[in-house]
């Protein structure tokens, strides 16, 4: 009894020593965490640098649990989405996106995140929501305001998109991609003129046979079959296993009455991989 009232004496007597050494220990156990986390970071940082994406995930998920209150980890948990994604585990990718935005709702770089990968779920509204918040945040951001210009056009809405990227393409005039979307949405609402002058750019940016054969197109669509007969010749001496330029090119010479070369051009299509019944459809056999 004499020792057990000796030792709440003395537990009194400590008590504020005790607490001092606690919080001291405490202090030491929070510096290890975080020099732990740090490493963790770097080494998820390092992994994805190197695209070792499942190397990455794991160091990331470590880092959280090491310090889970951290509000720092608004932004573990963007790159751990991001990584996810890169991994196709989009259903965890949007958990850890949503996690991170429960943290940080106005977070930009989140909303994007999600946003981006909702649009690559076909899930373009709920893609649209996102990117909507985000260009409240900040209206100069591009990156969403280009894929909510896609979102649009997955939708059909066309003149939306336009607008979105009239003013991402006046901010990244040498984006060809971008521009080659707005020439879709200027044909798609009748500025035909404006999208061959987009399409015409967008080869000068980057020749590529995609967009030679949507300049050519277009010209075809707006009756300028000589301007079309020399830019599908550009593009074949270019790109020459390029079925589907000689496709068009077939095409023209069918509008001009020459059924034997027309005919050939179609056999040299369906011959570099251009899908046969778009080809029929284009240049019929009769």
């Amino acid at each position: 009894m004499c020792l057990k009232i000796f030792d709440i004496i003395f537990a009194i007597f400590f008590a504020a020593g005790l607490l001092s050494s606690a919080t001291a220990f405490a202090a030491s156990q929070n510096e290890v965490l975080s020099e732990q986390r740090s490493m963790r970071i770097d080494s998820a940082t390092y992994y994805i640098g190197k695209q070792m994406y499942g190397d990455a995930e794991r160091n990331l998920k470590e880092a959280l649990r090491l310090e889970p209150a951290s509000r720092q980890n608004a932004l573990l948990l963007s790159n751990l989405g991001a990584v996810q994604t890169a991994l196709g585990k989009t259903d965890e990718a949007i958990k850890s996106y949503s996690a991170g935005l429960c943290i940080s709702p106005r977070s930009t770089v989140l909303l994007t995140g999600r946003g981006a990968l909702l649009l690559q779920l076909k899930l373009p509204q709920n893609a649209i929501e996102d990117f909507n918040l985000a260009l409240e945040v900040d209206s100069t951001l591009s990156r969403p305001r280009l894929l909510r210009g896609l979102a649009h056009i997955s939708l059909g809405e066309h003149g939306r998109a336009e607008t979105d990227l009239r003013k991402y393409v006046a901010a990244h005039d040498d984006d060809d991609y971008a521009m080659a979307l707005l020439a879709q949405c200027c044909e798609m609402t009748a500025k035909r003129d404006e999208a061959i002058s987009l399409m015409e750019k967008c080869i000068a940016l980057k020749p590529d046979p995609d967009y030679y054969f949507d300049l050519t197109r277009m010209l075809i669509v707006n009756d300028s079959l000589e301007r079309a007969r020399e830019i599908v010749q550009e593009g074949i001496t270019k790109f020459p296993d390029y079925g589907y330029l000689y496709m068009l090119r077939g095409y023209i010479h069918r509008k001009r009455y020459r059924p034997s070369e027309a005919l050939a051009d179609r056999a040299t299509a369906i011959s570099k991989g251009a899908d046969p019944k778009m080809v029929g459809a284009w240049i019929p056999e009769k």
